[in-house]
């Protein structure tokens, strides 16, 4: 998806969707705003049975990308795999 368009950054169809139940909001920057994107993610994140995921890249922290999304949702996840 284009920069600057209202709603997720990543839109997720078909089978995939229903195997990613994330919302994505993607960043590239230099200047970490990290409740604004927060709040964009949530806003962004309009059904229940979704979870709101930021990815973003911070180019002096190194060239793989982040990730940030809430304890419970990552605690979910993580009993997935015990």
């Amino acid at each position: 998806r284009e920069m600057g368009q209202h709603g997720v950054d990543i839109i997720v169809r078909g089978e995939l969707y229903n195997k990613f139940p994330f919302d994505v909001e993607c960043k590239s920057c230099e200047t970490l705003s990290i409740p604004e994107w927060v709040r964009q993610a949530r806003e962004n994140n309009t059904k229940e049975d979704r979870n709101w995921l930021v990815i973003f890249k911070k180019h002096t922290m190194g060239s793989e990308p982040f990730v940030l999304m809430e304890w419970s949702c990552f605690e979910k996840l993580f009993r997935r795999t015990l």
